[in-house]
C-alpha cells in the first residue's frame, strides 16, 4: 500500500533558470516559506546526504535526514531531483520525492513534484499537511523563478 501527493505548475522562465533555484540549497529559504535550511554538500549529486530543517506548522520543526537517488540536470527539455527519506523515520514510512522540470517551450516550464508515501505507518502521515507545503514549495519556486 501507498498513497501519494502530487502537485504541478507552469512557471514562466527559463528550465536553466528554475533548475539553478530548485537545487541552491541554501538559497529555500529565501523564497520557501517553510524551509528553515538544508545542509548539505555545496555540489548536489546522486549518492549526496541532505538534512531538512522545515517549520511545516507553527511550533513544529521536522528535521530529515534525505538522500539524493536521481540528479539530472536539464538536458533535451527535462531535469529531474529525486530524494529518498533514510534513517529512522523509513523504518515506518519510506518516503520517495520527485521533482521534475519540462521546458513547454518560449521560455516556460513545468514544474511537477510527486512524493510517494509507504511502509507500516504511512496512514499516519498528514496527507492535508504534506499536499499543503508541495502546493507552498511550487508557488514558492514559481515566484522566485518568475522574478528573476
Amino acid at each position: 500500500m501507498s498513497r501519494t501527493v502530487a502537485t504541478t505548475v507552469s512557471i514562466d522562465a527559463p528550465i536553466e533558470n528554475v533548475w539553478r533555484i530548485m537545487t541552491d540549497l541554501p538559497g529555500y529559504q529565501r523564497w520557501n516559506d517553510f524551509v528553515i535550511r538544508i545542509d548539505g554538500p555545496a555540489e548536489v549529486r546522486v549518492g549526496s546526504s541532505l538534512k531538512l530543517h522545515a517549520r511545516l506548522m507553527p511550533g513544529v520543526v521536522s528535521r530529515l535526514r534525505l538522500k539524493v537517488t536521481a540528479f539530472a540536470p536539464p538536458c533535451d527539455g527535462e531535469a529531474a531531483l529525486v530524494y529518498e527519506v533514510v534513517g529512522w523515520m523509513a523504518h515506518g514510512v519510506a518516503a520517495t520525492r520527485t521533482q521534475a522540470l519540462i521546458a513547454t517551450g518560449d521560455g516556460v516550464c513545468r514544474y511537477e513534484t510527486r512524493e510517494v508515501f509507504s511502509g507500516p505507518l504511512h496512514s499516519l502521515v498528514p496527507y492535508g499537511l504534506v499536499q499543503r507545503g508541495t502546493q507552498r514549495h511550487a508557488d514558492g519556486l514559481k515566484r522566485a523563478a518568475e522574478g528573476e
